[in-house]
């Protein structure tokens, strides 16, 4: 009997992959694929959902439905230091403003990356649009099945991958889909994910440029990772994919120009897989997330973001305190005038207890109060810490377009223009457009040129031109560093 099924919905097929148990593991059984019309119904693609699904019985199955990138909107999110209980309403708090959350219940929910009650938390808050969560809604009704869980696809990846990389002992551990439809690049320290984004790469068959790109992206995974980890040391690099010569022959390239190892990650070596016979099918790159999820909710494992039961926040503190006093002034007062010769004797008694219990709530308000000081102190230290944005626009300004248009040395082709900017405290995002692909390392080399500010780029994209002859689109995070901010202050 099936132990899980994972699904996965697109415009033009919908895919499930089937994974039964075994006795003492489990085994990808089956996994189903059909095309669909850009005018089918919701309700229609349940319906033949629920046809193709009803030999294996999905009442009694864990059910994953996975949505792809195209459904979902991701923000990198930069944080004060808080406790982990706390940062989930911190998150919900910023989110209100940069993420379109649907739901604070359903269809909202992050990934933390680094960060503790005593440095600053960057973490990813990942959102499902209303209206696809009710076509997903629509898709499982007509289906009649319920679905346990509600994952972004790309969290399969790191799922996938925990099967191929037994035996690394490094702690710094950087992983690349090269081959994928949505390629993906994530970074692990000690296990846990501290790095997670998905990246535009060129066809697998212009090779000479997708090694290229491969190798800068992890170059600049690494810059980012001993910048975060500075004390951490040792590093390896693993490229999943389903070509076994391909991926050698990019192995063996990126392993020559980086100075860590890179290793492939070839999964046809995992019984698991290789039982449904998955290397047959072409679109095996593009399912191995499926497999990954499946494979992990069969054998219990949760993914770390899951829409349909996000983390929770924080539960406001109650008035059980106040109440507490105005009950033991109540009671004082019934004793008092109830029996006034009784309370004669035994008000030194009475008057004992109820100063313990006065001095007990008071010293657990003093606490509560020098904990809030101590964390207000800390966000005001945090906020303090933000930069002159006035001269950091005006700096913005030169290096993006340094030379002026009408100068005679203006060269057309090598201009870009800022589409979207977005700031909070050190940081700022800024989507770029540009006129030729090759402009976008320089312009990232002149952002770094002072040395005092790090730049990580989170997306590259050739997309349909918002702006006339700019077909470009670049994402990059801007972090003012600490000598930076030193000079500021002094000015002020």
């Amino acid at each position: 009997m099936p132990q899980s099924i994972t699904i996965h919905w697109t415009k033009n097929y919908l895919r499930a992959v089937v994974v039964g148990r075994r006795v003492a593991h489990a085994e990808v059984d089956n996994v189903i694929e059909f095309p669909l019309e850009e005018s089918d119904k919701p309700e229609t693609i349940g319906k033949k959902l629920a046809e193709v699904l009803a030999s294996y019985r999905p009442g009694r199955s864990k059910i994953v439905f996975a949505v792809g990138r195209d459904k979902l909107s991701w923000q990198h999110l930069e944080l004060p230091p808080c406790p982990a209980a706390e940062l989930p309403d911190l998150v919900h708090m910023q989110a209100d403003v940069d993420v379109a959350s649907t739901d604070e219940l359903v269809g909202f929910d992050f990934l933390p990356l680094i960060g503790d009650e005593s440095t600053p938390n960057r973490v990813i808050a990942i959102s499902l649009d209303a209206e696809e969560l009710g076509k997903l809604q629509a898709i499982w009704e007509a289906a009649e099945i319920t679905p346990d869980r509600l994952v972004p696809l790309a969290l399969g990846w790191p799922a996938a991958a925990r099967r191929a990389i037994d035996g690394d002992e490094q702690p710094i551990r950087i992983f690349v889909t090269p081959f994928a439809q949505e390629a993906t690049i994530w970074a692990t320290v000690n296990g846990q994910i501290t790095l997670f984004r998905r990246i535009q790469l060129p066809p697998a068959d212009n090779f000479e440029t997708l090694e290229k790109i491969v190798a800068a992206e992890l170059r600049r995974t690494l810059l980012a990772i001993a910048q975060q980890q500075p004390e951490i040391d040792g590093a390896s690099v693993w490229i999943a994919g389903k070509r076994p010569d391909k991926l050698t022959e990019l192995v063996e390239l990126l392993d020559q120009k980086l100075d860590v190892d890179v290793l492939p990650m070839d999964f046809s070596s995992d019984s698991a897989i290789v039982s449904a016979k998955l290397f047959q099918n072409p679109s095996a790159a593009d399912t191995m997330p499926l497999v990954g999820l499946a494979l992990d909710e069969a054998v219990g494992n949760a993914p770390p973001i899951d829409l349909l039961h996000p983390r929770k926040r924080v539960v406001r503190r109650s008035n059980r305190r106040l109440y507490a006093l105005a009950g033991a002034a109540v009671f004082a007062a019934v004793a008092f005038f109830g029996g006034k010769a009784y309370t004669k004797l035994n008000a030194p008694v009475d008057a004992a207890d109820i100063a313990r219990e006065e001095m007990a709530l008071l010293e657990k308000s003093k606490k509560e109060l020098l904990a809030d000081e101590s964390f207000e102190k800390t966000v005001h230290t945090w906020m303090n810490d933000a930069p002159n944005m006035l001269t950091e626009l005006q700096h913005l300004s030169k290096i993006v377009r340094p030379i002026a248009l009408d100068s005679e040395d203006f060269v057309l082709d090598q201009d870009v223009v800022i589409e979207k900017l977005d700031i909070g405290g050190r940081q700022m995002t800024i989507d770029i457009a540009a006129r030729k692909y090759p402009e976008l390392q320089p312009l990232e080399d002149r952002l770094r040129s002072d040395g005092t500010r790090r730049v990580q780029r989170d997306g590259t994209a050739e997309l349909e031109e918002t702006i006339p002859d700019y077909p470009w689109h670049i994402r990059s995070t801007i972090d003012v560093a600490e000598d930076e901010l030193s000079k500021e202050g002094s000015k002020s």
